[in-house]
Parts: C-alpha cells; sequence; structure tokens
C-alpha cells in the first residue's frame, strides 16, 4: 500500500540533504582543498557564473562571510591558499563557524 504523503517526505528529505551535500562540497573545495573557483565549478558540474551565484546564496545563508577590504590573514594558510584569489573579484570571503560545522558533519 503506498502512502503518497509519505513518499512526498521522503522525496522532500532526499533533496534537503541533496543541497546540505551540495553546499558542504562546494565549502570544502573552495576553503579546504583551496580549489580556485573554475577548479570548483568543474568539480561541481557548473558554470563559473552558477557557483557565483550560490555563493552569494552561501552567503546570505551564513556559512560564509565577506573578509575586511584588507586581509587578515585569519586562517594561516597564506602561503598554500587559493582562497583568497582574484575570482571573486576584488570581494574576498572567509567561512563562517556555521560553514566550518557543516563541513565537520558532512
Amino acid at each position: 500500500m503506498r502512502i503518497p504523503y509519505m513518499e512526498k517526505r521522503i522525496q522532500d528529505y532526499e533533496q534537503v540533504n541533496q543541497g546540505i551535500y551540495m553546499i558542504s562540497e562546494i565549502l570544502r573545495y573552495i576553503f579546504v582543498e583551496r580549489m580556485s573557483l573554475n577548479e570548483t565549478a568543474d568539480m561541481m558540474g557548473m558554470s563559473g557564473q552558477q557557483l557565483k551565484d550560490r555563493i552569494m546564496t552561501l552567503e546570505q545563508m551564513g556559512y560564509i562571510r565577506k573578509a575586511n577590504t584588507t586581509v587578515s590573514h585569519e586562517c594561516g594558510s597564506c602561503a598554500s591558499c587559493n582562497a583568497c584569489s582574484t575570482d571573486f573579484g576584488t570581494v574576498q570571503y572567509m567561512i563562517t563557524d556555521k560553514g566550518s560545522k557543516l563541513i565537520e558533519k558532512t
């Protein structure tokens, strides 16, 4: 016997999980693996513009934040870091505690 309500809830749950996985993968590629935006977009199978759009959403959701206009070097990885690259234009981003926690969970 099929229960349409339960099937819909399962589908919704799976979509949420896929969204969380995508968010964590973008964060991981950019801030842990130190990939460029182009490399990250290739890994995610999307265009650079699509990735930039998602990055704006990640900022709105509180997973990343704009860094001060002067680079703070807070992460301590500057020697090998690509996260502050010019792929964002003149805007530099840092991962927030919320973003870090998500990466740890997934």
